[in-house]
């Protein structure tokens, strides 16, 4: 029995030494992620302080970039992956949060506008200033026509004077596009001392697309596929990323290996799924872009497809190649069945 006994734990012993001895477990990473990234207002005006706060995990260095409009950008490098940061904004500014691991980057964007002062009137009562503006609520690049007339003054001072207007033009209209909010005043005097002045305010939607969604990305865009039960909510397919946009907030998926992205498609009875195509493959999300474990090879005759177009309802994925329009059924949402793809007969 004792032999036994013996010849066991000898036994064991010699297992959990060839244990000790193997190769040591390689430590994978935590993923990327910017779990939440917020402002406490969206907006404010001239002096008051925005509290920025954020959740990051994996990231081996965290900046938050702070662009405040015509002005030079300030990077301030953060250390804590859970914190906040307040700071006081004196113009329209956009607070770019950008997290890395490795050569991998991501970023979330949030802005803040300023609100321009209240319209005011006053001066010399005996100068009458009928000034405004047609619209006093725009989106960002629409326009309003400021119309004013003015009696018993010698000369007129329009800010700002970009305007361009003549100082003797004491009836008259002007058409300006707007990018940002802004306060028009129209001061007249009379003479040596007497003036009179009335200021018009016309403000522009905070969420500002042509700011935040730069030139370049609305320029390079291929296709774009918003959510069908928020408006405020869609994907951008570029010539080299694709992006999710959420009420004001834009992130690079940082989809991977990075290409040339062709279409994007946004499940119509389950938001959550996310397709994005380029080349002969078909990549899918099942948690609205933070992950793409699945690839779907569209492939016709051994030729690759140049993929032009795609579309998802319910568990059909239907997608337009170069040789016809193919059609994929995934009865599971977890793990679809990538070998059901054919092209539709008759085409």
């Amino acid at each position: 029995m004792k032999k036994i006994l013996l010849t066991s734990l000898g036994f064991l012993l010699f297992i959990s030494c060839g244990l000790d001895d193997g190769p040591p477990i390689e430590e994978v990473p935590a993923e990327l992620r910017i779990s939440s990234f917020d402002l406490n207002k969206i907006e404010v005006t001239a002096g008051d302080d925005v509290k920025a706060s954020w959740k990051i995990q994996g990231a081996d260095k965290i900046s938050l970039v702070i662009e405040p409009d015509g002005e030079l950008k300030q990077e301030l490098p953060i250390t804590d992956p859970l914190s906040e940061l307040t700071r006081p904004v004196l113009k329209d500014t956009v607070f770019r949060l950008v997290a890395t691991q490795g050569p991998r980057k991501i970023e979330k964007i949030q802005s803040v506008a300023v609100l321009p002062a209240e319209a005011s009137q006053g001066g010399d009562p005996s100068i009458l200033i009928d000034f405004n503006a047609s619209e006093k609520c725009l989106r960002s690049g629409q326009t309003t026509k400021l119309s004013w007339q003015v009696q018993n003054a010698d000369s007129l001072e329009f800010d700002p004077v970009s305007l361009m207007i003549a100082p003797n033009a004491f009836r008259g209209e002007k058409v300006v596009p707007l990018q940002v909010n802004t306060t028009f005043k129209l001061t007249a005097r009379k003479g040596a001392n007497a003036s009179a002045f009335k200021s018009v305010v016309v403000r522009v939607d905070p969420i500002r697309y042509t700011t935040t969604l730069t030139e370049k990305i609305v320029r390079d865009h291929s296709d774009v596929a918003i959510d069908p039960q928020d408006p405020e909510h869609f994907y951008l397919a570029t010539t080299t990323n694709l992006y999710e946009w959420l009420r004001g907030v834009l992130t690079n998926l940082d989809v991977v290996p990075r290409d040339e992205f062709k279409a994007v498609a946004i499940n119509q009875t389950d938001p959550d799924l996310v397709y994005a195509a380029h080349h002969e493959m078909v990549r899918r999300s099942p948690d609205g872009g933070q992950t793409w474990p699945s690839v779907i090879p569209v492939i016709d005759l051994g030729r690759p497809q140049n993929i032009a177009s795609i579309a998802a309802r319910d568990h059909d994925l239907i997608i337009a190649g170069n040789s016809g329009i193919f059609h994929h059924d995934s009865t599971s949402r977890e793990n679809p069945t990538i070998d059901l793809v054919s092209q539709i007969a008759g085409l």
